[in-house]
């Protein structure tokens, strides 16, 4: 996507490094989070097929297998470091979207604040979702499984919007600073369609981290020429 470009140059609260690593950090959490789900996917091979079988196995769909079948086939193949090691990712990938909405919005008053603080509402919705995840593994499986079915797609419909909030702050105050207008005005209307979404029928949460990356790349962009975007 394209900027509109003007020659006057970007205030100084938002020029240089500070735009520079903001924008990168942004672009950061895009890369690491598709690093994260990669390694789940790669590590979770066989994961799928085996719900399958036991389901077969039962003559019940994948829906309707009681928690005491999934318990043991979780414990197989979500064992604990790998768990840790994904968690890991996900979370350095949401944080390096934090620190691209704090540096974004810096000295930007209560919409910088607000922007900050729904952005840090990610990271908690999916240190829930695996503490969850990996409780199922644990004695009275019934008792977890039902709380992690009932709270995994609220969960992650949360940490959409709020990414998608978080990434509307920012681009109001880049639009405010003359920075990524046109970029912006389009991120906007997506973050936008993705939070109704989101709470309509759920929405990916890499989304949010996607448009992010593409308002980070008019960012550097920007402070790499000087002038507003």
């Amino acid at each position: 996507m394209s900027s509109t470009r003007t020659s006057s140059p970007v205030p100084a609260t938002t020029t240089g490094r500070r735009l520079r690593a903001a924008g990168w950090s942004l672009i950061g959490s895009f890369v690491g989070f598709v690093v994260a789900v990669a390694t789940m996917i790669a590590t979770g091979n066989g994961y799928d097929a085996a719900l399958t079988e036991a389901a077969e196995r039962r003559g019940v769909g994948l829906n309707d297998l009681p928690a005491e079948a999934i318990a043991p086939i979780n414990r197989q193949y979500n064992d604990l470091p790998t768990g840790i090691l994904t968690l890991c990712l996900v979370l350095l990938a949401l944080g390096l979207f934090l620190a691209g909405v704090r540096l974004a919005t810096w000295d930007s008053g209560g919409l910088g604040k607000a922007s900050v603080a729904v952005a840090a509402v990610m990271p908690v919705c999916w240190l829930a979702v695996y503490a969850l995840e990996y409780s199922i593994g644990v004695e009275e499986p019934e008792r977890w499984f039902d709380l992690y079915d009932a709270a995994y797609d609220p969960a992650i419909a949360v940490s959409s919007v709020a990414g998608s909030l978080a990434l509307l702050g920012v681009v109001v105050v880049l639009r405010r600073a003359g920075v990524a207008r046109r970029t912006g005005l389009v991120v906007a209307v997506l973050a936008g369609l993705t939070v109704v979404t989101a709470v309509a029928v759920g929405a990916p949460p890499v989304v949010p981290l996607l448009l992010a990356a593409i308002v980070g790349i008019v960012m550097v962009r920007t402070a790499r020429s000087g002038t507003a975007g």
